[in-house]
């Protein structure tokens, strides 16, 4: 039971052909589509009710799950990393959590050497990439929550440009087309904390240096 909602049990068909779900409080619903919906949740139940999670039902680590280490959890000397967790972001100022494994192998790194005694907050900007296909790789830093401002760089005919997403004058995420340079620019900018708020055109010359911003 998914609270007070019947939950599905039985599905049922002839000749392979599905048409019809039975939910466990005998309900028998028939269907002409049936469209699947499957996620995961963090496996927890080895550390019995000690682990604490956010509102989603992620792990949570650091001050909010009342932990000394950073990374870890609510439960003394575990920690956790990647998907499964949301943690205090010094860099964003909020908590995040990011889906993708360059995260989780960045975290994992970090969460390594706090339980070897470094104590150091995880500052790592996420970072992204989605490959579509043979044409075209998508990067992406951030992540912005929200923004008041884009700039584009470059060309978005040929293929090659990167959005630039503003908040206060600073740049809260980037994305990028074929621009890779562009990201780790940006991506440095965000870690610093950089005001860009009166080089926007910089910004958007596809020419400029933007090394010394």
């Amino acid at each position: 039971m998914l609270g007070s909602v019947p939950a599905p049990i039985v599905l049922r068909g002839v000749d392979g052909h599905l048409d019809s779900v039975k939910l466990t409080d005998g309900t028998e619903l028939p269907f002409q589509f049936l469209f699947l919906f499957l996620g995961a949740s963090p496996c927890t139940g080895w550390l019995g009710d000690q682990i604490a999670r956010d509102e989603k039902g992620f792990v949570l680590t650091g001050a909010d799950a009342g932990a000394e280490g950073l990374l870890e959890t609510s439960v003394p000397g575990v920690y956790a990393a990647g998907d499964v967790c949301s943690y205090d972001s010094v860099v964003h100022g909020r908590r995040i959590r990011v889906e993708h494994w360059d995260v989780a192998m960045q975290q994992g790194m970090h969460a390594a050497k706090n339980m070897l005694g470094a104590d150091a907050d995880y500052d790592v900007v996420p970072y992204f990439f989605s490959d579509l296909d043979d044409w075209a790789s998508l990067e992406y830093v951030g992540p912005a929550a929200d923004w008041e401002q884009e700039i584009w760089r470059g060309s978005r005919a040929d293929g090659e440009f990167s959005v630039w997403y503003l908040k206060g004058g600073k740049v809260a995420g980037c994305l990028s087309l074929g621009r890779s340079e562009d990201l780790a620019e940006a991506r440095r900018m965000i870690h610093e904390g950089v005001d860009i708020s009166g080089a926007t055109d910089r910004i958007a010359d596809a020419t400029a240096n933007l090394s010394s911003l």
